[in-house]
């Protein structure tokens, strides 16, 4: 695999506001257990069209811990539900589209929350319409529904009743049996806010953009991943872009890319209060 490095880089990343280093050698801890996979739907299941599956990853705890290192940054976490920041472990937001339409969304937090909290927050849109084991089931009258238990909020989106019930149950194996989220969770893992999209490029070929940022005081390293990889005009383009911008941007400590054609690896370090958390990295390159 090649391999470039600089120091910086331009674009929208200079204007966007766990332990982990780069791939010079320094581990991502990345593993394919963790809160995110057990989620994960298969979009399939659902659509036999689909384009887009997004999905996000948030740890508002972690970020609440770290509120002396953020700064100004600290208020782009985004607050789901009424439930304090610190009481909330992890986020997961599901969705995507198809030809034919939309792909359920979900969302699921998780953490030490009370479900009265969160209960509250439903009863403007929602009314209770029945049981889900032992927690009550929520409904907005149309395609939406929610369960509410301490620690827990499942919310799902354009499903049936019956539906949104099998999927809260139900078992979820596709993380498992997709080699682009393979690649994902064993290079690059989730840390304390990640992103990923599968889809297809113009050529029809089944493609995976992904990211994660993890937090270490006042440091934050991202890592971002795209499968497949490029060709070797386009990774010298990649690496010529690193060396232009080097010392464009003060908030990136370093910066280094490897690629060949199985995939392309950025690796960036940057001072946390100024981290673009949310954003793919690699969309700054043209790889979308």
């Amino acid at each position: 695999m090649r391999r470039a490095a600089g120091t910086a880089l331009l674009g929208s990343l200079a204007s966007t506001a766990g332990c982990l280093g780069g791939s010079g050698g320094d581990t991502w801890d990345a593993g394919r257990e963790g809160s995110l996979q057990p989620w994960l739907y298969d979009p399939a299941s659902y659509r036999e069209d689909v384009t887009d599956y997004v999905v996000g990853y948030w740890e508002p705890a972690t970020f609440a811990a770290s509120q002396d290192a953020l700064r100004e940054s600290a208020g782009r976490v985004q607050r789901y539900h009424a439930a304090a920041p610190e009481n909330v472990e992890f986020t997961v937001e599901l969705g995507g589209a198809s030809d034919s339409g939309g792909l359920p969304y979900v969302l699921v937090s998780r953490g030490s929350f009370d479900a009265e909290t969160v209960r509250d927050s439903l009863t403007a849109e929602f009314e209770r319409v029945g049981t889900l084991g032992d927690r009550p089931l929520y409904g907005d009258g149309t395609d939406a529904f929610a369960v509410v238990a301490d620690g827990e909020l499942v919310f799902v989106r354009g499903l049936s009743r019956a539906d949104a019930e099998s999927y809260v149950t139900g078992s979820r194996s596709f993380a498992s049996d997709d080699d682009r989220l393979a690649s994902f969770f064993d290079t690059v893992g989730v840390g304390a806010n990640a992103g990923f999209r599968l889809s297809t490029d113009d050529d029809g070929t089944p493609t995976l953009h992904g990211h994660a940022y993890r937090v270490d005081g006042g440091t934050t390293t991202a890592r971002a991943l795209r499968v497949p990889g490029v060709d070797e005009a386009r990774g010298e383009e990649l690496t010529s872009y690193l060396d232009q911008v080097q010392s464009s941007v003060d908030r990136l400590r370093s910066a280094s890319v490897e690629y060949d054609a199985e995939r392309v690896l950025l690796d960036l370090k940057f001072a946390t209060a100024q981290a673009p958390f949310g954003v793919d990295p690699l969309s700054n390159f043209g790889l979308r």
